[in-house]
Parts: C-alpha cells; sequence; structure tokens
C-alpha cells in the first residue's frame, strides 16, 4: 500500500473536495430540468469538437471556453504529459460548463499552501508556477480583472493542481522515458 505524507494526503483531501464542485454544475442542472445531461463526446478536444458553454451571455464562461481552446490548440510537438494535462483541464471546465473554479479566497489560499509544502515531498513548488499563482490572485483581489485575466487564472491554477496530484501520485518522472543505465 502506499504511503502518503501528511502533505500529500491534504492536497488529495482539498482536490477530492474540489471534484465535487468540478461536477456539481452537471447533476445540479440535470435535476432541475429533469432530464439527462448531454453525452461527452469521444472525439478530440479541438476547438471545433468542445461544447460551447451552456451560457454563453456570461462573458466569464466564454473566456473560460477561449482559455481552454487556445491550451488544446498550442499546436507543435506536445509531449504525453502536456497532452494528458489540457485534457485533464479541459474536462475539469466541460464537466463545470465552463463556470470559474477559483472563486473562493479560502480555496485558493489552501491552494497556495498545499502548492507551497510541496517540497516536503520532494517536489519543487517553483515547478507549480505557485509564485504566479500568488502574485496573479493578488492583483485579481486588488482589482477588477477582466473575463480574460480570471479565465488565464483559472486555466494556470487548475493545471498546478491537477499537475501536483498526478506527481504525489506517480512521481515527476516518466518511467518508460529513462534508459537502461539511468
Amino acid at each position: 500500500m502506499r504511503r502518503w505524507s501528511p502533505n500529500a494526503h491534504a492536497f488529495a483531501l482539498m482536490a477530492l473536495s474540489s471534484a465535487l464542485a468540478w461536477i456539481e454544475p452537471a447533476w445540479a442542472q440535470a435535476s432541475a430540468t429533469s432530464s439527462p445531461p448531454a453525452p461527452v463526446s469521444s472525439a478530440p478536444d479541438t476547438p471545433s469538437a468542445m461544447p460551447a458553454p451552456a451560457a454563453p451571455t456570461d462573458p466569464l464562461a466564454l473566456a473560460i471556453f477561449q482559455r481552454i481552446a487556445q491550451i488544446n490548440d498550442q499546436g507543435g510537438v506536445l509531449t504525453r504529459t502536456q497532452i494528458t494535462l489540457s485534457k485533464a483541464v479541459s474536462d475539469v471546465y466541460r464537466q463545470r460548463q465552463y463556470l470559474p473554479l477559483w472563486t473562493d479566497t479560502g480555496d485558493v489560499q489552501q491552494l497556495l499552501d498545499n502548492l507551497r509544502a510541496l517540497d516536503q515531498d520532494g517536489l519543487d513548488p517553483a515547478d507549480f508556477r505557485t509564485q504566479e499563482i500568488t502574485d496573479t490572485w493578488n492583483r485579481m483581489v486588488a482589482g477588477t480583472p477582466t473575463p480574460a485575466q480570471r479565465a488565464d487564472f483559472e486555466a494556470l491554477a487548475t493545471s498546478a493542481c491537477i499537475s501536483a496530484l498526478v506527481q504525489l501520485w506517480h512521481g515527476k518522472v516518466d518511467p518508460t522515458t529513462l534508459g537502461a543505465n539511468a
């Protein structure tokens, strides 16, 4: 059985509790309308294959949708890790109908605290852009961010959270990339 450090355990619990919020809009809307949720396509996550936000009149949901489309349309050669991460971020927001996830100061602070403590698990907090997340959040709280700025923050924070969870569970190095003498 794999043993998690206290920090990894706390981080996982935070993410699991947030996961309930990730799915909440889909089932909440389904129960309110008494119709089953729309099926999720197995098509690749390209801007044309991604469903538009349920409420296209919401400027923030539309900005998040556009930001996620940019992530998925990076072009060039992507690593397996980059592809997996962009799909995971896309899935989170598609399930939430592109509604923001990081709106509560307490949730953001908990994310930042857990990212900063990753050194206790042998990971470098800087790898998760912890300072950039902190600086961006502080600028947003101090002013009135545009929907595009909030969407950028959403993508940044969610990517960091998912990356940290994956590295806590699987490790940072992909064993398939190591040579026989490594």
